[in-house]
C-alpha cells in the first residue's frame, strides 16, 4: 500500500476527473487513455471533525473505496458514503430525467475525494481533496451552464457548508455552493447515467472502453405516499481518464 503523501503525488501525475461535465459520454468523447480499470474496497466512515454529527448520523457508515493503478501502483480515487434513506418525490423532476423520483436537493451521500481532481477539458478548474456532501439535481433548460442528456446530476458542496442533511437547500444554493468547491463560476457536480443490470452483486464499479468508470448501487428510496422503503438502482459516474499531453 502506498504512504499517503506519494499516492496524492501520483494521483495527481495521471490526471484524473471526478467531475464528470457536458458531452464527455457523448460519441464525440475521446478515446480512453491507458487507464486500468477501476475496483472497488469496503470502507468505513468514521465520526471526526471532517464530518459534522448529523452527517454522519444519516449515513450508511459502510462505503466503497475507488482505486485504480498506474504503473502498477495502486492509486486510491474517492471514499463514497450513501445516505441510509434517501428522499423520493410524488411527482417527477421532469420527463427525461432518470432519477425524477428524487426529491431535487435530496442528500444522497458524501464523497471523500482522496487526491486533487483537476478536469481539464472544456473547463479547467481543481477539486481539492476533502469531503463533500452530493445532492440530487436536474439541470434545466433555463441558461444554465450545465446541460447534458441525461439531465440528471449530484451537486457537490464542501461538508462544512451543508452540515444539515435534513435541510434541503434551494437549486440556486446548492449552485452557489457548488461553486465555493471548485473556486469558480462552474459548480462542482457529477452525472448521473442509466442504471444496466450486471447480474453482479452490487455495489459494484464497471470500466467501459472508454475508460470511463460507473459505481452501481442500490439506495433505500422514502417515498411520501408509502410506507414501505423501495429500492432505486442508481448508477454515478464517477472518474474518467484525461489525456496526459506531456505537460506539468
Amino acid at each position: 500500500m502506498l504512504g499517503s503523501g506519494r499516492a496524492q503525488k501520483l494521483g495527481k501525475q495521471v490526471s484524473l476527473f471526478v467531475v464528470i461535465l457536458i458531452g464527455i459520454l457523448a460519441a464525440s468523447a475521446t478515446p480512453a487513455w491507458g487507464v486500468e480499470p477501476y475496483f472497488l474496497q469496503p470502507s468505513t466512515a468514521k465520526a471526526s471533525a471532517s464530518l459534522p454529527p448529523k452527517v454522519f448520523g444519516a449515513l450508511n457508515p459502510q462505503g466503497s473505496r475507488v482505486s485504480t493503478y498506474y504503473n502498477g501502483l495502486e492509486i486510491p480515487i474517492c471514499e463514497i458514503f450513501w445516505v441510509k434513506t434517501v428522499a423520493g418525490q410524488n411527482a417527477r423532476a421532469g420527463a427525461e430525467a432518470l432519477y425524477g423520483k428524487l426529491q431535487p436537493g435530496a442528500f444522497v451521500g458524501v464523497i471523500h475525494f482522496l487526491n486533487d481532481q483537476h478536469y481539464i477539458r472544456d473547463f479547467q478548474y481543481e477539486m481539492p481533496a476533502g469531503y463533500y456532501t452530493m445532492r440530487y439535481a436536474v439541470m434545466g433548460d433555463d441558461g444554465e451552464a450545465l446541460h447534458a442528456h441525461p439531465p440528471d446530476f449530484v451537486l457537490l458542496s464542501p461538508v462544512r457548508l451543508d452540515r444539515d442533511p435534513s435541510i434541503v437547500p434551494s437549486h440556486r444554493e446548492l449552485m452557489r455552493r457548488g461553486q465555493r468547491a471548485t473556486g469558480g463560476s462552474l459548480p462542482a457536480f457529477m452525472s448521473l447515467v442509466q442504471f444496466e443490470k450486471s447480474g453482479n452483486e452490487l455495489p459494484e464499479v464497471v470500466t467501459d472502453d472508454m475508460g470511463t468508470c460507473v459505481l452501481r448501487v442500490k439506495l433505500q428510496l422514502k417515498s411520501p405516499s408509502r410506507a414501505k422503503l423501495d429500492e432505486l438502482p442508481f448508477a454515478l459516474v464517477v472518474a474518467t481518464p484525461v489525456p496526459d499531453t506531456g505537460g506539468s
